[in-house]
C-alpha cells in the first residue's frame, strides 16, 4: 500500500498553533494500525515520517504559472558599453548579452557641431561607434534588455 504524504492533511491539526506541537499532534492523531491492517513496521514508519515533516516555507513563485512570473531584481543594474552577465526577464536563462550599437542624441549632437565647426565632416559620428548608445539583447530569444545612453 502506498500512501501520498503531500496529500496527507489532518482536521485536527487546523488548531495547531505553533509548529513545535507538530509531531505530538501528528503522532497522536493516527488511527491505530488495526483500523488499516498495516503491519507494525509500516505504522511506525508511517509514524516517524509524518512527525519529521516540516510546515511548507512560503515562495513566491511557486503558486504563479511560468508565464505569469515576473522577473525581480534587488538592485538596478547599470548597463555600460560592455557585455553584461545577466539572467534575461523574458526567458529567465543566464546569458551574457549581445551588444547592439544605435544612433542615439549624441550621434546628433557631434553631428551637428561638426557641421557648424567645419562643414564637411558631420558623418564621422554616424559610422563610429564612440558616440552611438549600445543597446543590450539577450542572445536565446532576441528581446531587448536595456540600453545605454551616452547622453
Amino acid at each position: 500500500m502506498s500512501v501520498d504524504y503531500a496529500r496527507y492533511r489532518d482536521p485536527t491539526m487546523l488548531s495547531v498553533s505553533s509548529s513545535a506541537s507538530l509531531p505530538i499532534q501528528l503522532a497522536s492523531a493516527l488511527p491505530s494500525s488495526s483500523e488499516y491492517n498495516l503491519p507494525d513496521s509500516v505504522m511506525t514508519e508511517l509514524k516517524y515520517r509524518l512527525s519529521t515533516l516540516s510546515p511548507p516555507r512560503p515562495s513566491l513563485e511557486i503558486d504563479l504559472p511560468p508565464n505569469l512570473r515576473r522577473f525581480h531584481s534587488l538592485r538596478k543594474i547599470r548597463f555600460r558599453d560592455l557585455p553584461l552577465r545577466i539572467q534575461c526577464p523574458n526567458c529567465h536563462k543566464y546569458c551574457t548579452t549581445n551588444l547592439r550599437h544605435k544612433n542615439g542624441s549624441a550621434v546628433w549632437l557631434s553631428s551637428f557641431g561638426l557641421f557648424i565647426l567645419t562643414g564637411v565632416f558631420f558623418w564621422i559620428p554616424f559610422v563610429t561607434r564612440m558616440c552611438k548608445d549600445v543597446v543590450h539583447e539577450c542572445p536565446h530569444c532576441h528581446k531587448y534588455i536595456g540600453r545605454y545612453r551616452r547622453l
